[in-house]
């Protein structure tokens, strides 16, 4: 089941479905980064408000790659300017480092809109990213003499 008191959302951004849609989420208690906010706060201040909402909870991470400028990730449905860099993506999941990450996976891409390949490679290296976080907490388990059974 998804708690949305730690559930988060970054560099939400552009046209949305309609007017309220962040607002919405928020009243369902997710908590909505967009990428406006993102920039005020800065990405060390996102990362740990995101750190405080996850805790150390059993985390599902999911990185859709619209979240990306459409500079590092053309080959989506819904490119839309002004997005997080690579860098900011790696940053902000390396910073998850000792977080419970059980699972991930990457969404939103479309590589027949890239044909240059930008988007899948840049993909490619988010996942490796991810399952750099889940083989840590594998690996911090196994380290502790806890079963990494049922991951």
């Amino acid at each position: 089941m998804i708690d949305p008191y730690r559930t988060v959302q970054i560099g939400i951004r552009g046209t949305r479905f309609e007017a309220g849609d962040v607002e919405k989420a928020e009243a369902l208690g997710i908590r909505c980064i967009t990428y406006d906010r993102y920039e005020e706060l800065g990405r060390e201040a996102v990362i740990a408000e995101v750190r405080e909402i996850i805790g150390d909870h059993p985390t599902y991470v999911t990185f859709d790659m619209d979240a990306l400028d459409p500079v590092f990730a053309p080959g989506t449905a819904g490119p839309e300017p002004g997005g997080l860099s690579m860098r900011d993506a790696q940053v902000i999941l390396r910073a998850l480092t000792g977080s419970n990450v059980v699972s991930a996976d990457v969404s939103e891409i479309a590589p027949a809109l890239d044909p240059v390949g930008l988007t899948a490679m840049n993909a490619a290296q988010i996942m490796f990213e991810l399952l750099c976080l889940v083989a840590a907490r594998i690996d911090r388990r196994d380290t502790d003499g806890e079963s990494a059974a049922g991951v």
